[in-house]
């Protein structure tokens, strides 16, 4: 329970679109002698992660309405699937590997235009700003450190340089076009069937018009998981990734469904062909485990036809592989255990 006696004297009102975290650190701002892990602790104890389950209390502590603190996308759950989950919009997501820290990036031009933080900059993998087209920033150009959430002011570093005068770097369009996807997706939960857009073109929709959670596993397993594979390196689902890192998946994910399915295929392909090389079991695990994979990113909502790509090249590349001999036993396993591709 919060001590009616702590609460904030100086409430505000939660954005539409805004963070918990960028939400936190504005009310530090407003109250002075406040600082955001001082209100962390006020409200939701020594708890690594905000639980949704204490947003009433919350509410209290910062006299503000509890429909409106319930509104702001961050809080955490446990207890409903085996990975802690955080809220962004009105949809739970898996927040690891795909939600980074809070207020861990920043659009200087927004924060000129407004001084909050937009939920969408705590995505992973949303690394730009589709309304200025420029990359977020994640250290401060003046002493170099990353940006903290545990910072006294939104718009300010601790060594005082102001945030919004930082230089706004074009982004690329494979970062923008994920970004803008993420953002309707995310839009997409806010907005009642009959106001939502219409696709434009295949992999806008796979992405876009899915469920939240999803999409953000597709983007990971083309952006990170597939190009990690193809390469021979292991991809960890860990938190906090970096933005440095993130801009370049963001790239891949792009150039995976701009060239859909053709990058797909040659991947699969020198993929099988650089662990047979090795053995035959490790040409069958890989291949188990990208099957694996798209089963179940695909339950029910296949748009890209993962599926289907998957098990017509796997069974050329079983083919080719069967011309020299080997891989015969392993040919009419996977036969046996691949669906039948649909007329």
């Amino acid at each position: 329970m919060v001590d009616i006696k702590t609460r904030l004297f100086f409430a505000l009102a939660p954005r539409t679109d805004e963070s918990l975290g960028g939400y936190i650190i504005r009310l530090a701002e407003a109250n002075a002698g406040h600082s955001p892990e001082r209100i962390m602790r006020s409200v939701f104890g020594e708890c690594a992660q905000p639980r949704l389950d204490r947003s009433t209390g919350f509410a209290a502590y910062c006299r503000t309405e509890p429909d409106d603190i319930c509104g702001l996308s961050g809080f955490w759950r446990t207890g409903h699937g085996p990975v802690p989950e955080c809220r962004l919009g009105s949809v739970w997501v898996v927040a690891k590997p795909h939600m980074s820290g809070p207020c861990r990036a920043i659009c200087p031009q927004c924060l000129s235009d407004d001084s909050y933080s937009r939920d969408t900059w705590d995505i992973s993998l949303y690394t730009c700003c589709i309304e200025h087209q420029c990359d977020l920033v994640d250290r401060c150009p003046e002493c170099r450190r990353l940006l903290i959430w545990s910072r006294r002011s939104l718009t300010r570093c601790h060594c005082g340089f102001d945030m919004r005068r930082a230089r706004a770097t074009p982004t690329s369009s494979g970062r923008l076009f994920v970004a803008a996807s993420l953002s309707d997706c995310v839009d997409r939960s806010r907005l009642s069937p009959d106001t939502l857009p219409i696709a434009t073109n295949l992999a806008h929709e796979a992405i876009s018009f899915g469920h939240l959670d999803t999409a953000l596993q597709i983007i990971w397993f083309l952006g990170v998981s597939f190009p990690a594979l193809v390469i021979g390196k292991i991809s960890r689902g860990r938190a906090g990734v970096p933005l440095s890192s993130a801009l370049t998946y963001a790239d891949q994910a792009f150039h995976m469904l701009n060239n859909w399915p053709r990058t797909f295929v040659c991947g699969l392909d020198k993929l099988f062909t650089s662990r047979l090389e090795k053995s035959n079991y490790e040409a069958e695990r890989v291949l188990r485990f990208v099957r694996d994979r798209i089963w179940q990113l695909t339950p029910g909502y296949d748009p890209l036809n993962m599926r289907r790509i998957f098990q017509q090249q796997t069974r050329d590349l079983l083919k080719r592989a069967n011309r020299t001999g080997s891989l015969r036993s392993l040919s009419s396993q996977l036969e046996l255990e691949l669906e039948p591709i649909p007329l």
